[in-house]
């Protein structure tokens, strides 16, 4: 089974919103999926994931990772709109016990040092050079609690809906 990829959600495409000259660009999708296929190799719990998972109310994650104790963490991935991607990181609180910004590592490096509001907001920071293979966890968040009880159950609910995520929780 991918393990990238395992969950598969039937969420609105944003691009489709954007200009045909834009829609097209992967950038960041490719960006994703390099950091990932790294990522998931050197996560230690074990757990499933999927992309673009959508909650109402609180956007589409890019990618989202469950472990064996039904932790949600949310993942954001941007090419360059840091502040941005920070704002939807923090939506994604909601419903996840962690969220992480995932940055190209210049891009991540810089703004590790002077960004408050990643710690105020108790966002994790990721920074990736896909050219180099090289990954680094610049701030790791505390695991909470969703911000929402509501927006959480609402999440397992679609969880649990997948037939890869159920079997997934029989064997762990």
């Amino acid at each position: 089974m991918n393990r990238i990829n395992a969950l598969t959600f039937k969420s609105s495409n944003p691009r489709r919103n954007l200009p045909d000259s834009v829609r097209r660009k992967r950038t960041e999708l490719l960006f994703q999926n390099a950091f990932l296929r790294m990522w998931i190799e050197s996560v230690r719990d074990n757990g499933i994931g999927g992309s673009q998972f959508e909650l109402s109310n609180c956007g589409i994650a890019d990618y989202i990772w469950v472990n064996s104790s039904r932790q949600i963490d949310a993942f954001e991935f941007k090419m360059s709109n840091w502040k941005g991607g920070l704002i939807q990181a923090v939506r994604y609180k909601n419903y996840a016990s962690r969220s992480f910004l995932v940055l190209p590592m210049r891009i991540a490096k810089r703004i590790s040092k002077e960004e408050t509001a990643l710690k105020q907001f108790n966002i994790g920071l990721y920074g990736f050079d896909e050219k180099n293979k090289e990954i680094e966890l610049f701030l790791s968040p505390k695991a909470e609690r969703p911000l929402n009880s509501i927006a959480y159950n609402k999440a397992l609910d679609i969880l649990l809906r997948k037939r890869n995520f159920r079997q997934f929780c029989k064997c762990a």
